[in-house]
């Protein structure tokens, strides 16, 4: 789907990827399941994503992950910011995302550095290479998630956002959501795949 300057998302078949863009200006490209993946209570949830963001560009946001317009958790590529996840819930009334930036990660920082206690993995996380994204979430309503990556048949878990004794509410109103890649352009042109 697309709106304002987004463009229809379009399938490589040889790459088996599909390509989101926009051209100048403000506007959205996306793709999304159309079922909206029923949690089962009382069981952990996990999600696995393939994709590629390429270089950042100035004025794109692009999103990975399981999430709708009020509740979620995704990856995410700003143009400006760099990478972050993102937990988004609207238990509060209103749609609030909750935001880290790579930099804050708990688990793995995965910045290529050797230090056991910031990249455990030692592993970089290259924007321009294809990424498989590991999303585990107990709901419950305040349970815990965690969100990480497939590296070499090994998941290396980045963050973790904990919820038990810490929230005063459920930190989203549903776990049943649908896969989604969200591009948004505000000022610029620029593709994800």
């Amino acid at each position: 789907g697309l709106t304002g300057t987004g463009v229809v998302p379009t399938h490589n078949p040889a790459l088996r990827m599909v390509r989101l863009s926009a051209t100048p200006g403000s506007g959205t490209s996306f793709t999304q399941s159309y079922v909206y993946w029923s949690y089962q209570p009382g069981r952990s949830q996990r999600v696995d994503m393939t994709g590629r963001f390429g270089l950042p560009v100035a004025g794109v946001t692009t999103d990975y992950g399981y999430f709708d317009g009020d509740n979620g958790l995704f990856y995410r590529q700003h143009g400006t910011l760099g990478r972050q996840l993102v937990l988004r819930s609207k238990t509060s009334g209103g749609v609030v995302d909750t935001v880290v930036n790579q930099v804050d990660w708990n688990l793995d920082k995965l910045n290529g550095s050797k230090n056991t206690q910031t990249n455990p993995s030692g592993e970089l996380l290259d924007p321009t290479k294809v990424f498989l994204l590991v999303i585990d979430l107990e709901f419950l309503g305040i349970g815990r998630v965690r969100m990480g990556f497939n590296i070499g048949g090994q998941v290396w878990y980045v963050h973790e956002f904990l919820h038990t004794t810490v929230s005063a509410v459920p930190y989203m109103q549903t776990a049943t959501l649908p896969l989604q890649v969200l591009l948004t352009a505000t000022s610029a042109a620029g593709p994800s795949e």
